[in-house]
């Protein structure tokens, strides 16, 4: 077992807590939209929309990955200004470099993809639903 580097842990961290604030202000947004709803159907698109959206937002990039963020270059202001060194990458020696095909990194986007696709096409089909009074 290897201990964290608390600089990179701490760097990940600030980013953790960007993507945070991003991702509350967006839900919060969009939970507004839905309480303006005036039908079943306006919410479900909204919601729809907003669980799409949110997967799309999976703290998966280069700034939420402490291997990246090891093996990047980070100013002090904690901004990747240039790119990964992932030939230097323990976690590529066992998942394969993220960016390349078949690389359990780009197995998980596929999924996400999946799942966002599934949430688009199947959770609301456009569908109007009576009114049972």
């Amino acid at each position: 077992m290897v201990e964290v580097d608390k600089k990179v842990k701490g760097t990940l961290v600030h980013f953790l807590e960007e993507w945070l604030r991003g991702i509350t202000e967006n839900l919060k947004l969009f939970i507004r939209e839905i309480e303006h709803a005036k039908t079943v159907e306006e919410l479900m698109e909204m919601k729809t929309l907003m669980v799409s959206w949110y997967l799309g937002h999976v703290p998966l990039s280069h700034e939420e990955c402490y291997f990246c963020v090891l093996h990047g270059d980070i100013d002090k202001d904690c901004v990747v200004v240039a790119g990964v060194n992932c030939d230097a990458c323990e976690y590529a020696v066992v998942h394969g470099q993220c960016g390349a095909s078949g690389s359990d990194y780009m197995k998980i986007l596929e999924k996400v993809r999946e799942l966002r696709d599934m949430i688009e096409n199947l959770y609301y089909k456009g569908e109007v639903y009576d009114d049972e009074e």
